[in-house]
């Protein structure tokens, strides 16, 4: 029984790349005006605090002067039954503020979320926390590690030997080194490879991810019959 070994065999694995769309990133003049949109409601969101800070220290004057607001000094809480009625209100109008806030932000962000078109493992990621994205912007690099793709250059006088479908062994250098029996899937011609050689390409099962992108692998072909 004859043995071909393929030498310097790198394991390859396909990564499927999710993007909003197939378009190039955005320009800088949606980028700014993103910032510029983000400015604006924390603006909006600051003059709201400031503005509900001085309504909670004018009901309260002591606990005010006692955070430095000295424009509230002599002034006393109104406990009469219409200042608590009046305080009563305005905390009650808060309360329906922020329970709508809540809503349109739970609402946003529904809207906002992405979902993966499969399950598996990121491999990159594109942007940051809090950053803006548009239709066209890559977020995610994610791949599907179940299965993976060992491929290799094959020498110009061993190509004649191999086909499709004969019994090859892939020994993968991982960390413990693992080896699998499998059949070669096809074989790319030198003439569609960017190295000029052909490459031979062998499917395995990778349930555990225990081969990762760019790991070495020895592909060893049974019998030449």
């Amino acid at each position: 029984m004859k043995h071909l070994n393929l030498n310097v065999v790198v394991l390859f694995i396909s990564a499927v790349t999710l993007l909003a769309a197939c378009q190039p990133p955005a320009t800088n003049t949606n980028q700014s005006t993103a910032n510029s949109n983000a400015t604006a409601s924390n603006a909006k969101w600051d003059s709201y605090v400031e503005q509900f800070i001085t309504d909670d220290f004018t009901s309260n004057p002591p606990l005010g002067v006692s955070q430095g607001r000295h424009e509230f000094d002599g002034k006393f809480p109104d406990w009469s039954e219409a200042g608590l009625t009046k305080e009563l209100a305005r905390l009650r109008s808060e309360r329906e503020k922020a329970a709508a806030e809540e809503k349109f932000a739970t609402e946003r962000r529904a809207l906002l979320q992405i979902a993966a078109p499969f399950a598996g493992t990121v491999m990159r990621v594109h942007v940051i926390p809090g950053q803006a994205v548009f239709p066209r912007d890559p977020i995610a690099d994610l791949a599907d590690l179940s299965t993976v793709q060992v491929r290799g250059d094959v020498a110009p006088e061993l190509l004649r030997f191999l086909r499709p479908g004969m019994h090859v062994d892939v020994k993968v250098f991982s960390v413990p080194p693992r080896t699998f029996a499998d059949e070669i899937d096809y074989v790319i011609p030198a003439q569609q490879t960017e190295s000029r050689a052909a490459v031979v390409v062998v499917t395995i099962p990778n349930p555990d991810h225990s081969a990762q992108p760019n790991t070495e692998a020895l592909i060893t072909v049974r019998s030449l019959r």
